[in-house]
């Protein structure tokens, strides 16, 4: 179930499920079955993925959302698990990644990460830009980033997010491109 205020459809919202594995390094594919306990239906989806070697920096999948939650009451919002990549023309655009294995320095024992993220469009046009800025641990080394930006000046079409991440203490560097598109606004049908 959706958590209230929300806000959002229960068709456009995913349902995480979180299960821990632990894989050796290599491809590998997950399937997902779920009923509907209404009509009983049944849907599937399998998804293949590569599971990196666990030495040096690895980034999570960004998450691309227009609309944030709290994951329980009193957390901080953080952006919600949409089925989608499309986002309609002047909605806010919110990004989360998490960093994980960045070298640790030897004075303070935490990982020293910096990110930075440029708005690219299919013709590659760079829109936004945000130079790479440091992210500030949390005291155990979780290292996580939370990006708002606006698409108020961005005209419908495709489009990626490119992220770069660097680890400044080992120099290794990783560079995501997350594609999304902005949809024409759809306009509600005359006579309600």
């Amino acid at each position: 179930m959706l958590k209230p205020g929300t806000g959002v459809q229960p068709e456009e919202a995913w349902y995480a499920v979180s299960r821990e594995f632990m894989f050796e390094k290599g491809w590998y594919q997950a399937k997902l079955v779920v009923r509907d306990s209404n009509d009983q239906r049944l849907g599937a989806v399998t998804h293949e993925f590569q599971v990196p070697g666990f030495d040096g920096m690895r980034v999570s999948t960004p998450v691309l959302s227009d609309r944030l939650q709290a994951q329980t009451p009193g957390s901080p919002l953080a952006p919600l698990l949409l089925a989608r990549r499309d986002f309609a023309p002047g909605a806010p655009l919110y990004c989360q990644f998490d960093v994980y294995g960045a070298t640790k320095g030897d004075a303070t024992g935490l990982p020293q990460v910096s990110a930075g993220y440029a708005l690219v469009s299919a013709e590659g046009k760079t829109l936004l830009e945000s130079e790479p800025t440091s992210i500030r641990p949390t005291s155990l080394g979780y290292v996580s980033r939370l990006w708002a930006m606006g698409l108020a000046d961005v005209e419908p079409g495709r489009y990626e997010l490119v992220i770069t991440v660097r680890d400044e203490i080992s120099g290794r560097q990783e560079v995501l491109r997350e594609p999304f598109t902005v949809t024409v606004a759809m306009k509600p049908p005359a006579g309600g």
